[in-house]
Formats: structure tokens, C-alpha cells, sequence
């Protein structure tokens, strides 16, 4: 399991001046699997038939560079009859610039390679043109993502939650978004807080049955 965590679990600096990375990092930190099972959002969708989770509350992200907003959760859906389940990544992303970015592909490493799939547009919107800057657009996506992969992210939680490597950075799990314009973020999302949403889904899975 090591090495193959190796892989595609890469370790994270988050950027910034000083005082506000010491900060960041700090809070980072602090978020454990119990944060995050204690903020999942539990809620009916479909008539009662299926129970959607989401970390939505569990972190908020600083801002991005000074210009815009950077934030990601993770969602699990579950049929209430049938047991299925599948989970996707949320991902909001706010900047300003002179046109849109687009963002339509993801990629990630997994243990067979690098994966790359369309991102599902959930929501974009154009705020304000009133700065220098350009205007402000707002990009809602999300993409899906396996439970056999999250099931690993999740094993990594005791280890690495609260802890650093030995170059001082933290632990997670990265995936970059591209357009066709030629724009790329990457971001990522924690081990605890992907343990702390699987761990709510079992538990509640247990309960129906």
C-alpha cells in the first residue's frame, strides 16, 4: 500500500507570504477525520430514494493568489434501495481575467497511471466587469471519482493527518484542471476528509439495513 500511495498521493506547499502560509498551514493541520465526519451535510434527494453527503462545510479554502476564490468538497451519493453508491468532486473555482477559462478536463494518478476525463459543468456566471483586473467569472464543475481509489486516500488519514514530511509539506491527494485555452489549476483534497465522509457513508449503510 506504501508504494502505491507513492504514486499518486503527492505532497502539497501551500503558497503565499509567510505569516499567512504558517497560518494556512496550521489550520490544515488541525482537520482531522472527526471534523470532517461531525460537518458532512446529510441530506434526501430523489423523492427520499437516494442520500446525498458532502464535506461542503467541512473546510474553506483561502483565496487564491489575492484575486479569486479556490474551494472543493466531496460528495457520496447512496441509493436508499439498492446500496449503490458513487461519489464525484465539487469543485468552484472564481478569477478575474479577460475572457473564460473553461475548464473542461481533469487529470489524476491512480495506481494503473494517469487518468484524464471531462469535467461535468455544474454552474458558471459572470459576476462584475467593473475592475482593472478584467471581470470576475465564476466556474462550478465536478467530476467522478472511484471508490476503490477514495477507499485508498482514506487508509492514508491516520498517517499523515496533523503531520508534515520531511520537507515540511502536507499530504494529499492532487488533481489538475485544464481548458483548451491552455489554463491549468491543480488542487486536492485531504485523506481526513475523504475518510471522514466514507466513514459517515458506512456508518449511515449499517443503519438502513
Amino acid at each position: 500500500m506504501r508504494k502505491t500511495a507513492i504514486i499518486f498521493f503527492t505532497a502539497i506547499l501551500i503558497s503565499g507570504c509567510a505569516s499567512t502560509h504558517e497560518a494556512t498551514k496550521r489550520e490544515v493541520l488541525s482537520l482531522t477525520t472527526q471534523h470532517f465526519k461531525k460537518t458532512v451535510i446529510i441530506k434526501q434527494v430523489s423523492s427520499g430514494e437516494v442520500t446525498k453527503f458532502s464535506t461542503l462545510r467541512g473546510y474553506r479554502h483561502e483565496k487564491y493568489l489575492g484575486i479569486g476564490w479556490l474551494d472543493s468538497f466531496l460528495i457520496g451519493y447512496l441509493n436508499n434501495q439498492t446500496g449503490k453508491r458513487y461519489y464525484q468532486v465539487y469543485q468552484f473555482v472564481s478569477y478575474q481575467r479577460r475572457g473564460w477559462s473553461l475548464y473542461n478536463r481533469v487529470n489524476y494518478e491512480t495506481p494503473e497511471g494517469t487518468k484524464s476525463m471531462p469535467l461535468k459543468r455544474y454552474h458558471r456566471e459572470l459576476k462584475n466587469c467593473s475592475s482593472s483586473r478584467g471581470c470576475t467569472y465564476e466556474e462550478h464543475v465536478v467530476f467522478d471519482v472511484e471508490e476503490a481509489l477514495l477507499r485508498q486516500i482514506a487508509k492514508l488519514a491516520p498517517e499523515t493527518q496533523g503531520k508534515t514530511n520531511a520537507n515540511g509539506k502536507i499530504t494529499a491527494f492532487l488533481y489538475q484542471l485544464s481548458s483548451q485555452e491552455g489554463h491549468k489549476k491543480k488542487y486536492w483534497l485531504l485523506p481526513a476528509e475523504v475518510a471522514g465522509l466514507m466513514e459517515v457513508m458506512d456508518e449511515f449503510t449499517k443503519c438502513l439495513k
